[in-house]
């Protein structure tokens, strides 16, 4: 067996390119594998995500949900983290109100720091402080932090304060 058969050995080529910067050479080892599974796509993902080119980092989920790949917690991760860095409101709660309906995959911290970094980056605080509120996990110090920083940005003082003093009494 060739180390390109490996869906493991493949995977793990896929996330070093990712994570020196060459996506382009990750790309090539992604599409060279002839099998792939769910970390396979995540890795994908996850590495245009980190790099800014959300457009490919959505179509590669598409294509994944297309290959009947079900999605998982860490690929939710990825897709709303690039969905964050590039601004894509819509597409954001589109995908993070369906992970739980269509996949059955709870929403977790990690889920909600992306969800509140969206929409603090897009001037929505009240609707992240609504979804900080609403949360089944309890919000943390990066939750706090991405909504004290967006309401530094969008200079709001009242929604600031509150950010402030529950990273206060989280120390």
């Amino acid at each position: 067996m060739d180390l390109e058969d490996s869906v493991f050995v493949g995977t793990s080529i896929v996330d070093m390119y990712c994570k020196c910067g060459r996506v382009e050479m990750a790309r090539k080892a992604f599409d060279r594998m002839k099998v792939k599974n769910v970390k396979s796509w995540t890795a994908m993902i996850a590495g245009y995500g980190m790099h800014g080119c959300a457009k490919e980092a959505m179509e590669i989920f598409y294509k994944m949900i297309r290959s009947g790949v079900k999605p998982n917690y860490i690929t939710f991760v990825s897709v709303l983290a690039a969905c964050s860095h590039a601004g894509m409101l819509k597409e954001g709660w589109h995908w993070f109100n369906r992970m739980k309906c269509e996949f059955n995959v709870e929403p977790g911290i990690e889920h909600y720091s992306c969800m509140v970094d969206l929409l603090g980056r897009a001037g929505c605080l009240n609707e992240a402080y609504g979804l900080i509120q609403e949360m089944n996990v309890k919000p943390d110090f990066i939750i706090w932090g991405s909504l004290l920083g967006a309401c530094r940005i969008h200079k709001n003082v009242e929604l600031g304060e509150i950010s402030a003093r529950k990273l206060f009494e989280l120390d």
